[in-house]
């Protein structure tokens, strides 16, 4: 790995060139011969079978549908299918009455009655034009995570079947699962037969995995979920079992609550902390401060610890309490009630600056409710303000949809049937100031879908609710200001939430949650917690170690760096089909850490920080390997390109 490179001088061009925008031409049909062949398609999905259940999901009706373009959901909703969920190549759906499948069936009629030739225009030719094809339900689409690295003769799976309409047809199909894997030689060694999460855990053969693929009645068929850090690698970790490194970095400061600068893993990289307002009379903290400084100091606890792999931690860290905790709220903090949440943040950020030149600050602080405009509030404007005048890097959480008991968000809606859907509501939207256009605003993705107790163990009905990588349950997303500014910029991991198996939800659950440093006197080293307060803190630590690899570059730099090394991760597509839609909830990506800082053999990173008239056009001079310019070759070069301005987002 070496160091990013730095291009050479701007070539300004006066004048700005535009080029008019292309779309991308909508598919050219035979609607006779294509309506015809997707008329057989769904004929092969009826057969001659019926729905037995009007609620629930019959599995004989279930299909997918793949489209060369974007199909609105409108178009399918309009015919009263009901759409079970989105992968990037297939849209699944439901039939559950004979009307439905009746009425596809003409819609389908009309569009095939069109003409016999190619690119002709036929009724209904918007939407059945951009269906590619249409096919039942397979054993491909049963396969879930785990199953192509299964090796051995028997193997424990988990067979998840479809939801029913109540606790008899679920038995019914439970026993049709156990029916075929004892048949096979296999075992059930535990089941749920609720009729909302019915799940199967058997000891299958070979045989019956395939035969399991094959039946009607199961959704899926995956490997039991694992914690990403099983708990009994960190419940009861002694100080002397740990490697641990302290190094020294660009610093950090934790504005939030009291850190408790006694914990053996930051007595030595606390070096200092305030309080704002000074003569306010605090409580004792809540441990929310100590784990967000953890992790500004360790960016991650999880990998090192599973992987056995050293701790290194980086400072200095500077505290600055501004809140404490709620009165009867263990979990949730305040501001002092003579306290003004811009203006505390403004003092603190302004002194930890003038004592010890700290340029970047964690604020895992926002507001309950998401931004509604039109205008920001006092406290997204400061932070705005402060960037810009004093050149620093803030980094903020996105903020967190509270969740409740059960599995009914506020909103009403469902946390399992309705998740990812409901991250896009306008209840769910960023959280001031997360929303400032030059705060580097952190969203939350799951790290972990294997919940567990304390203990390790693990519950057959526990389930949880974001697959790896997927949008946390409770992150917040975009748009920004004016429905256009990208926010979250980024994604880091921040937990993911657990319906158990008494239907409750579980928000701190130990196998899915995030592991930072104690801060409640238990007397152990770690413990866990979920929340975009804990995905940002790990980007702060991201934005000192760039800026300690290259001391002299902008704050505007900085954030550039961090924000091209992120990715939107493959399950994005599978959640959102559409790309604005990907931007609202995962930003620019979940960051690589490596990537902010080095350049390597196959991606190099060429820097310019400067400025450049507005409406005007630069050119760069890229240098070439020689091998790339001259010759033939099948290699190719790919590019992407970054700006990050002083009054705008990346």
């Amino acid at each position: 790995m070496a160091r990013h490179l730095v291009l050479p001088a701007l070539a300004l061009i006066p004048e700005r060139r535009r080029s008019a925008a292309r779309g991308q031409p909508a598919p050219r049909r035979n609607p006779r011969r294509h309506g015809e062949m997707l008329l057989a398609q769904v004929h092969e999905v009826i057969s001659t079978s019926r729905p037995a259940v009007v609620e629930g999901i019959d599995p004989r009706w279930v299909f997918k549908v793949h489209c060369q373009s974007r199909v609105a959901d409108s178009a399918f909703t309009a015919r009263e299918l009901a759409i079970l969920g989105e992968t990037a190549d297939w849209v699944y759906f439901v039939i559950t009455s004979d009307g439905e499948a009746e009425r596809l069936l003409a819609d389908l009629r009309r569009y095939a009655e069109g003409p016999d030739q190619e690119g002709a225009k036929a009724s209904l030719q918007t939407v059945f034009g951009k269906i590619h094809s249409l096919k039942p339900y397979g054993p491909e689409d049963r396969r879930g995570p785990g199953l192509d690295d299964l090796l051995g003769d028997e193997v424990i799976v988990d067979v998840q079947v479809w939801p029913s309409p109540d606790i008899q047809e679920a038995a019914a199909r439970v026993a049709q699962v156990r029916q075929l894997v004892e048949r096979t030689d296999g075992a059930v060694l535990q089941f749920d037969e609720r009729p909302q999460s019915t799940v199967v855990r058997s000891r299958v053969t070979s045989e019956g995995l395939g035969a399991l693929l094959e039946l009607t009645v199961v959704e899926r068929v995956r490997t039991p979920p694992m914690p990403y850090l099983p708990p009994t690698d960190w419940l009861h970790t002694r100080l002397e079992a740990l490697d641990v490194t302290v190094e020294d970095s660009e610093p950090v400061g934790v504005i939030d609550d009291g850190i408790v600068t006694g914990h053996p893993l930051l007595q030595d990289l606390v070096r200092g902390a305030i309080s704002v307002p000074d003569g306010h009379v605090w409580p004792p903290p809540s441990a929310h401060a100590t784990m967000v400084a953890g992790l500004a100091a360790y960016g991650d606890f999880e990998g090192p610890l599973r992987d056995g792999a050293s701790l290194v931690g980086r400072g200095p860290i500077y505290g600055a309490r501004i809140l404490e905790p709620y009165p009867g709220r263990a979990d949730r903090t305040r501001f002092p009630l003579m306290s003004l949440p811009h203006q505390a943040t403004e003092e603190a950020i302004r002194e930890l600056q003038a004592r010890w030149g700290v340029r970047v600050f964690n604020l895992s602080a926002t507001d309950d409710s998401g931004f509604t405009g039109p205008h920001v509030d006092t406290w997204t404007e400061r932070i705005d303000h402060l960037v810009r005048e004093l050149g620093i890097v803030v980094v903020v959480s996105a903020g967190n949809v509270l969740g409740c008991s059960g599995s009914e968000l506020g909103s009403g809606h469902d946390v399992v049937r309705d998740y990812p859907a409901y991250t896009l509501l306008d209840e769910a939207r960023v959280s001031e100031p997360g929303i400032a256009a030059l705060a580097l605003t952190v969203g939350s993705v799951a790290r972990s879908t294997g919940p567990a107790t304390p203990d390790g163990k693990t519950r057959l009905g526990d389930q949880a609710i974001a697959p790896v990588n997927g949008i946390s349950p409770f992150s917040r997303t975009g748009p920004g200001v004016r429905g256009k500014a990208v926010k979250p910029d980024v994604v880091s991991y921040g937990g993911n939430w657990v319906l158990n198996d008494f239907g409750r939800l579980d928000p701190k659950n130990a196998g899915v949650g995030v592991v930072s440093l104690t801060g409640n006197g238990t007397g152990r080293l770690f413990d866990v917690a979920c929340g975009t307060s804990f995905a940002a803190p790990r980007v702060a630590r991201l934005a000192a170690d760039v800026w300690d690899r290259y001391p002299k570059v902008s704050a505007n730099l900085v954030r550039c760096l961090v924000g091209l090394a992120a990715h939107q991760p493959d399950v994005s597509s599978r959640q959102f089909l559409a790309e604005p839609d990907r931007y609202r909830a995962y930003g620019h990506g979940l960051v690589d850490p490596p990537l902010a800082l080095e350049s390597g053999g196959n991606r190099v990173v060429l820097y310019a920080d400067t400025s450049m008239p507005t409406d005007s056009v630069a050119v760069l001079a890229v240098p070439i390997p020689e091998r790339f310019a001259t010759g033939r070759s099948a290699r190719r070069i790919r590019c992407r390109t970054t700006a990050w301005m002083s009054r705008g987002g990346c």
